[in-house]
C-alpha cells in the first residue's frame, strides 16, 4: 500500500475539527497546522482569542512566508509516514502550502469541507471553547477568501465534501473517502 497524506480544508465552521476527529477515531494520526499558531501564542503569552490568533497567522505568513504552517509540520508527516499508512493534516490554508506539500510529499489528497455560510455562522457562534461573534466570523472569513485565496482551494481539492446535514451523513461521506484515500 502506498502512503499516502489527506489534507482537510475549509473555511471556519465547516467542520474540519470533526473530521479530524473521524479519522483519529480510526486510529489515523492527525497533524493541525493551528499548532504553530499556539505555540507562538505561548511564546509571546498572548491569551488564545480571535484577534490574536490571527495576528500571530498574520505576523508568521508576512515575516517567514505563505507556506510557513507547511513547512513547520513537514517532518512530523514525514516522520509519522514511516509507521502509518494514512496520515491527515488539519487546517491547510492557502495555495502556497497546497503547492509545499505537493512537492514534498509523494501521494497526497486534499479533503475540500464545505458548508452553507448561515450553518458556519451559527457552529461558529455557538462553538466552545472558542465563540466567534459575528464581526469576527467576517472579518477571518474575508481574510481567508481575499488574502489567501481560500475559492482556489476548492477547485483544486480531489474531493469535496458538504456539511449541511447531519453528523452521520459527514462521517458516512468521510467514510468514503478516507477508503479512496488509502489506494
Amino acid at each position: 500500500m502506498v502512503k499516502s497524506v489527506a489534507v482537510l480544508v475549509g473555511l471556519p465552521g465547516t467542520g474540519k475539527t470533526l473530521a479530524a476527529q473521524f479519522f483519529i477515531n480510526n486510529k489515523f494520526p492527525v497533524v493541525r497546522m493551528g499548532d504553530l499558531t499556539h505555540k507562538h501564542l505561548k511564546i509571546n503569552k498572548l491569551s488564545p482569542s480571535e484577534k490574536n490568533e490571527h495576528q500571530v497567522r498574520e505576523k508568521l505568513r508576512q515575516n517567514l512566508g505563505q507556506d510557513i504552517y507547511a513547512r513547520s509540520i513537514i517532518d512530523k508527516v514525514k516522520y509519522l509516514l514511516k509507521t502509518h499508512d494514512l496520515v491527515i493534516i488539519e487546517g491547510m490554508r492557502s495555495c502556497q502550502e497546497w503547492q509545499f506539500f505537493q512537492k514534498n510529499l509523494k501521494k497526497v489528497k486534499m479533503i475540500y469541507l464545505q458548508s452553507d455560510r448561515k450553518k458556519r455562522i451559527k457552529r461558529l457562534m455557538n462553538r466552545l471553547p472558542r465563540t466567534l461573534t459575528l464581526s469576527e466570523i467576517e472579518h477571518r472569513e474575508k481574510y481567508e477568501i481575499e488574502k489567501l485565496n481560500h475559492p482556489r482551494l476548492k477547485q483544486l481539492a480531489d474531493f469535496v465534501v458538504i456539511n449541511n446535514t447531519d453528523i452521520q451523513n459527514f462521517i458516512h461521506d468521510l467514510s468514503i473517502i478516507c477508503k479512496q484515500c488509502q489506494v
